[in-house]
């Protein structure tokens, strides 16, 4: 199985009332990230991410967080409960929602 790489991520603000139990977006990229019997997990310090979605091609994943990170706060990625640390870490502040129109992502 080829290894999970995370080369970036994005936290992103969620607007107000749009996931309530939410407060952060996280989007990742990288390589290595498929869909597997035991499913991806991830944590960012020792937060995790819910309703993770895998990006196509093994390049990457979105979750959410109920809580904005602390500073310095490393991305963890693995299969089921095992966990390895990547090089991501969460440097703040959060990023504003991207704006989606009809078409995709508003410029």
């Amino acid at each position: 199985m080829e290894p999970l790489v995370a080369a970036s991520a994005l936290f992103m603000k969620i607007p107000q009332g749009m996931h309530p139990q939410w407060k952060v977006r996280l989007l990742v990229s990288g390589s290595g990230f498929r869909a597997t019997t035991r499913g991806l997990s991830a944590a960012v310090g020792g937060q995790p991410v819910e309703g993770i979605t895998l990006g196509t091609e093994g390049a990457g994943f979105a979750g959410f967080l109920r809580a904005e990170p602390a500073k310095g706060d490393r991305l963890s990625v693995g299969y089921g409960r095992r966990l390895g640390e990547t090089g991501v870490t969460y440097q703040g502040p959060l990023h504003d929602p991207i704006e989606l129109g009809d078409e995709g992502p508003v410029a």
